[in-house]
């Protein structure tokens, strides 16, 4: 995400529920939200401003492996029913203008950038069949589009919600990880958002009757979205993969359950597990 100066957000629980729906407002923005839980859709009916022009994130799967759906709508109210037919997602995310100025050409243009983006995170299973064609929008509505999407990412990103986040691993301050297993080898960036897998990494094929499914499924996916590709005795990572978890990323990579911790090492053989306690007493 791009720099940006202190914001206050705020979150108003519209039925008191912390778990229920809400309404999100950021400070000196146009912009606002509601997140809706599945099982709470009849607080759309009830929102005069859910029956405007927006953009709208259908949300679901597992922290290990989320899911998302981009879609845009003139009314969000008669378009939500229509993806009751979708199982995966267990939140919606609507985001819309306080002002109306929302045009249809400008959530088209929101949604195709938010696809092209989660397309390039590779954070998340993405249920969008095509890729929308966007609108052309002049050069003084697109910087305007550009500021908006800023701070729907700002937004989602402190609902939890990094699906659209692309990994940025320029920072040569950050030290390589590795797993060496099986005359493989798997490269990675530990992140304050976990572990970053990169491209060229090598991951075992074979995998071992007691993979969680979990695993297994991710493993699949990855493969048929290209995201892995077949080199014969092994698969390669074609672009980065982002893991919240050490030990999900070491069990993609080796096709087992796996230990993160003990498993990622640097270049000297220290494992994370040492570098992280050994840095702690330092503390």
């Amino acid at each position: 995400m791009e720099n940006i100066s202190p914001k206050t957000i705020k979150l108003f629980l519209l039925d008191g529920d912390p778990t229920g729906a809400k309404k999100v407002q950021l400070s000196n923005w146009s912009g606002m939200a509601f997140v809706i839980p599945r099982n709470k859709l009849e607080v759309v009916n009830k929102r005069e401003e859910l029956g405007r022009q927006c953009l709208y994130f259908l949300i679901g799967g597992t922290s290990v492996s989320p899911e998302v759906y981009v879609g845009e709508a003139e009314n969000f109210q008669k378009r939500i029913p229509q993806h009751q037919s979708k199982d995966f997602w267990n939140i919606c995310v609507v985001f819309l203008a306080k002002d109306e100025n929302l045009s249809k050409a400008h959530v088209r243009f929101l949604e195709a950038t938010f696809v092209d983006d989660c397309k390039k995170a590779n954070r998340a299973k993405l249920h969008n069949g095509n890729s929308p064609e966007g609108s052309k929008l002049s050069e003084e509505d697109e910087s305007d589009m550009n500021e908006f999407k800023q701070n729907i990412k700002l937004v989602l990103s402190t609902l939890g919600y990094t699906f659209h986040e692309i990994a940025s691993v320029s920072d040569k301050t950050y030290e390589k990880y590795f797993i060496k297993a099986k005359g493989l080898e798997a490269k990675g960036i530990y992140t304050a958002e976990g572990m970053i897998v990169l491209e060229g990494s090598q991951v075992a094929k074979e995998e071992t009757p007691s993979i969680h499914e979990y695993l297994h499924n991710l493993r699949s996916e990855k493969l048929q979205e290209q995201v892995i590709s077949d080199k014969g005795d092994y698969f390669e990572v074609q672009q980065k993969i982002t893991f919240s978890s050490l030990s999900t990323a070491a069990g993609f990579v080796m096709g087992r359950t796996a230990n993160g911790w003990n498993e990622w090492k640097n270049a000297e053989g220290k494992t994370i597990d040492e570098i992280e306690r050994k840095s702690l007493e330092k503390k």
